[in-house]
């Protein structure tokens, strides 16, 4: 199997997956326990990390061997649902005064959603047109 087809399953199938973990809070029926778990630091880090993997896959493993075309909107993408995940992580810790706090909070609750829904979007198109300009 092609190295390259590989990685790119492995980045936009965490794309589907970032993008469901940041839509998940919106449900208001979600279940307790695993609300608690998407809210772990340790979580968030992996994710993050997960994030980080697959923005160096888009980027240096581009599927059309140009990143522009067929990898520029998952990458932006992916870069902001890892910044999220980042930011996820620096929200629980408790290492951080309530000004900083506040406002990483507001900025996670705006664009949560938004780029998960995103993300979505961008894997399954990424998957079912892989040739698309920009997708």
């Amino acid at each position: 199997m092609n190295l390259r087809v590989t990685f790119f399953f492995i980045a936009t199938f965490f794309l589907l997956c970032g993008g469901i973990i940041s839509v998940l809070p919106s449900i208001p029926k979600l279940n307790k326990e695993l609300k608690s778990i998407l809210q772990k630091g340790r979580f968030q880090i992996k994710m993050g990390l997960y994030g980080l993997v697959s923005m160096l896959i888009f980027a240096l493993f581009p599927f059309d061997r140009v990143m522009l075309i067929g990898d520029l909107i998952p990458f932006i993408v992916c870069s902001a649902m890892t910044l999220l995940f980042m930011f996820g992580y620096i929200r629980i810790s408790k290492h951080i005064d309530q000004k900083t706090l506040s406002r990483t909070e507001k900025i996670i609750t705006i664009l949560q959603i938004p780029v998960g829904f995103a993300g979505i979007i961008a894997g399954l198109l990424h998957i079912l047109l892989p040739g698309i300009l920009f997708l």
